[in-house]
């Protein structure tokens, strides 16, 4: 891979972040879902939507196609609030559908990482807002 954190970066690929959602899912039930398993049979099916605990800048949906293919292409989505939208408390940001274990198997990950990248984006655009977007944001990590 040629991209350092020097490197601006304008879109990710699934390969920048593939490893981390694959660690995310074998540290949340490396030996599957026991309690899941035990109710809940192959064929069930589920829908499920994610709404917002209050205000901030969504961040993160790409993940949504590494996880549709880390489990087999079991559940379907749709996002309802665009990448980097502002979105407010209560609303609806995306839907999911199909298998009920799959969605279970990807929900804390999903979760876990809209949480943390739409806080940064949060509180980024508050800060930038701050002081009436004349700032500037660098990268000082290197090699």
């Amino acid at each position: 891979m040629d991209r350092f954190y020097t490197t601006p970066v304008d879109r990710l690929s699934s390969e920048d972040f593939r490893d981390l959602v694959l660690l995310g899912l074998r540290e949340d039930a490396p030996d599957g879902d026991i309690t899941s398993e035990s109710i809940f049979g192959p064929g069930d099916k589920c829908t499920a939507t994610l709404i917002a605990k209050e205000q901030g800048i969504l961040c993160g949906t790409a993940i949504l196609d590494e996880l549709l293919f880390q489990t087999r292409n079991n559940f379907a989505y749709t996002i309802l609030s665009p990448e980097g939208a502002n979105f407010q408390k209560g609303e609806k940001l995306i839907l999911l559908s199909g298998s009920l274990l799959s969605i279970l198997k990807i929900e804390r990950v999903l979760l876990n990482f809209l949480q943390y990248l739409s806080g940064i984006a949060s509180e980024t655009n508050r800060i930038i807002s701050r002081y009436g977007g004349k700032i500037q944001i660098f990268d000082t990590r290197s090699r």
